[in-house]
C-alpha cells in the first residue's frame, strides 16, 4: 500500500537536503541527513493510511520539524541534529496537552499520532 502522505513527504524531506548553509539568510545550518532518517523511520513506523497529511519544516540548527494542525489538534515533533527528540501536542480546547524536550523513544509518540487519524471526520483540515 501506498500511503497518501508519502510522495509529499518524501518531495519534502529531499528538498530539506537541497537547503545550503545559510539558507534562511541567517546563518542555518544545513539539514542534518540524520534528522531526515530518523524522521523517515518515525513516519513509517507510526503513520497510517488513516492519518492526515503533514508539514514538513527545517530548523535552523540543522533539525527536521514535521507538524499537523487539524483544527482539532495541534502535533508538532522535532527532531535535532544533537539525537534528541522535541514534541508538542495539544487539542483545540487544551483538554489534553503533551510537551517534553527530550522524548526517549518513538513509543510515546504513537498515541498521539493515532489520535490524528481517529479525530472526528469533517474536521476543518479536510473542507
Amino acid at each position: 500500500m501506498i500511503y497518501p502522505w508519502l510522495s509529499p513527504t518524501l518531495t519534502a524531506m529531499a528538498d530539506l537536503l537541497k537547503l545550503e548553509e545559510g539558507w534562511d539568510s541567517y546563518g542555518a545550518a544545513c539539514i542534518s541527513p540524520l534528522c531526515v532518517k530518523a524522521t523517515l523511520d518515525f513516519l513509517f513506523d507510526a503513520m497510517s493510511d488513516e492519518t492526515p497529511a503533514l508539514a514538513v519544516v527545517p530548523t535552523s540548527w540543522g533539525g527536521v520539524l514535521i507538524e499537523w494542525h487539524t483544527g482539532i489538534i495541534d502535533l508538532e515533533i522535532e527532531f535535532r541534529p544533537d539525537g534528541k527528540i522535541g514534541c508538542c501536542y495539544r487539542t483545540w480546547d487544551m483538554s489534553e496537552s503533551f510537551d517534553d524536550d527530550n522524548v526517549q523513544n518513538f513509543a510515546t509518540l504513537h498515541p498521539l499520532v493515532a489520535k490524528l487519524a481517529k479525530r472526528p471526520k469533517g474536521t476543518p483540515d479536510e473542507q
